[in-house]
């Protein structure tokens, strides 16, 4: 009788986001093509966890994955509001699905939760991944080339209106808790003004910026998680809070639009196909030859594993790299 063949997980905690598919795709070829292991994904995040709801991922499951928007897992973004699940809960979970290991694919809560599930014995490899580039342990972001992309061209398509009609556009995108992405899309956009939420500003600091470049029609460009300083907070988003400054200071009502669901919606580009593709590959490999409670990461331009607990400390922009990209706008 021949060896039986191994059975894998895949969980993917929180967001989707451009190139999920393609990790997803390259580990379960690698280990079908490769190692004859065998892969299932459990469905719409924790949720498909708790609830023991998978579904098989062969090769023709995935074929053409690489290149799609989107999840073939599904996806459970509130996850990240409402906190950890239960530890007890998801061992159990894992457990009744009588798996030989687990490839976890998420954020900072993914891979805090995916250390946990190792010390409890539970078989895991994580492939620590953050749109916003807001992860230290791993060099480059996947999906951060592809939403810097989408936003840059949405933003320039959206000055030719502002600057045709003379008013100042709004373009808030993807950046709850750090500001890469708008840094990044605005210089690209030739953006007037960037606010990220690492450095809160006030209502005359974004006037003054505004005076300072006198343009026809302003591109602003907010990121989701900006607030203005603690003692002038208001009511609603950074888009509506941002409309209503603008607005008192124009005279004129501001195009604000929303970015953040166009860029996690599109077709990853090719930087991050190929990256992916490297991470699902290199996944399979270390989760088929035993290699446990360890992360697949980047660094120096090569595929690594390091423990998971090194992750280190959140990427985020600093004032003087803040003040650099301002320096560059308009």
């Amino acid at each position: 009788m021949g060896t039986a063949r191994r059975r894998f997980g895949v969980l993917a905690g929180g967001d989707d986001y451009p190139g999920l598919n393609g990790v997803i795709r390259a580990a379960v070829l690698r280990g079908a093509q490769g190692h004859e292991a065998d892969f299932v994904g459990f469905v719409d995040g924790w949720r498909g966890v708790l609830d023991a709801q998978t579904i098989e991922l062969g090769w023709r499951a995935v074929r053409g994955a690489a290149a799609a928007p989107g999840t073939v897992l599904g996806a459970s973004p509130h996850d990240d509001a409402v906190g950890s699940p239960d530890l007890d809960a998801v061992v159990a979970g894992v457990r009744m699905s009588n798996l030989d290991g687990l490839l976890m694919v998420g954020g900072e809560q993914t891979m805090a939760v995916a250390e946990s599930l190792s010390r409890t014995g539970v078989c895991v490899l994580a492939v620590p991944t953050s749109v916003e580039n807001a992860l230290g342990c791993t060099e480059r972001a996947l999906g951060f080339d592809t939403v810097v992309g989408v936003g840059a061209e949405a933003m320039s398509r959206l000055r030719a209106v502002g600057d045709a009609q003379q008013r100042c556009v709004v373009a808030e995108v993807i950046g709850r808790d750090v500001g890469w992405i708008a840094l990044h899309a605005g210089l690209a956009a030739a953006a007037d003004v960037v606010l990220v939420p690492e450095w809160p500003q006030t209502r005359e600091q974004i006037r003054e910026r505004l005076r300072v470049t006198a343009r026809r029609g302003h591109l602003v460009v907010v990121a989701e998680g900006f607030a203005l300083a603690a003692d002038e907070a208001g009511a609603g988003g950074a888009g509506t809070r941002l409309r209503q400054i603008i607005e008192s200071h124009t005279g004129v009502e501001p195009l604000v639009s929303g970015l953040a669901p166009v860029q996690r919606g599109a077709a990853p580009s090719a930087a991050d196909r190929v990256l992916a593709a490297q991470l699902g590959y290199a996944a399979a490999d270390a989760l088929v030859r035993g290699r446990h409670g360890v992360m697949v990461t980047v660094a120096d331009h090569d595929v690594r594993l390091s423990p998971l607990g090194e992750r280190g400390r959140s990427r985020t922009v600093s004032r003087e790299q803040y003040r650099r990209f301002q320096s560059l706008l308009g």
